[in-house]
């Protein structure tokens, strides 16, 4: 019986290393690939580019983001979204199906779904300095979060509660959850997992 308990141990061990290393393939940077792919009728591409458009518009301001990526100041800003931020639907704030507010909506209402949560996280990230480059919304199937680029093949995943109230590694959290990132942005780029 010991014998079985270890042989299942060993077999989720190496099935969740094959699914990171499968994971760790797909790169951020494959914008080209992203447009010849996907193409402009694609819906998260609209509503990406929709929504990148309108933050400009709204919220876009000039300042030097070349500050490094500190964990403590990211751990500290999603516990205060964690607790301040509050979980509506956007059928019942909106009337509408799926709605992504600006940052500055966001902050406004403090109420939202989960990639509302996310936008403003990462709004909060960049006033404190992140790099544009190491921050950005990531959506998997149904679901989006804020990430923290912290090394160059693994991001922070700082979640509404959906997967995880913790600051979690997506290398130890997505084999787990049996989920892939698709798409990820952030206010001026944004890139396919896949």
């Amino acid at each position: 019986m010991k014998l079985l308990s270890y042989i299942r141990v060993w077999i989720l061990i190496i099935v969740s290393w094959f699914m990171w290393h499968f994971y760790k393939r797909w790169t951020r940077d494959s914008n080209q690939r992203f447009m010849r792919d996907l193409g402009a009728a694609n819906p998260y591409l609209a509503r990406i580019r929709d929504w990148q458009q309108r933050e400009m518009e709204s919220t876009y301001s000039s300042q030097d983001n070349s500050g490094e990526v500190d964990l403590g100041v990211a751990r500290v800003l999603h516990i205060d979204m964690l607790l301040n931020f509050k979980y509506v639907k956007d059928e019942v704030q909106f009337d509408r199906r799926d709605y992504w507010m600006t940052s500055q909506e966001a902050r406004k209402r403090m109420r939202g779904d989960c990639e509302d949560f996310a936008i403003l996280l990462m709004a909060k990230l960049r006033r404190g300095g992140f790099p544009d480059n190491k921050i950005g919304v990531v959506i998997v199937e149904g679901h989006a979060f804020c990430c923290v680029y912290h090394k160059p093949d693994d991001f922070m995943v700082l979640d509404n509660g959906y997967f995880t109230q913790s600051m979690v590694p997506a290398s130890r959290l997505f084999p787990c959850k049996g989920k892939v990132p698709l798409y990820g942005f952030n206010f001026f780029e944004y890139w396919t997992y896949r």
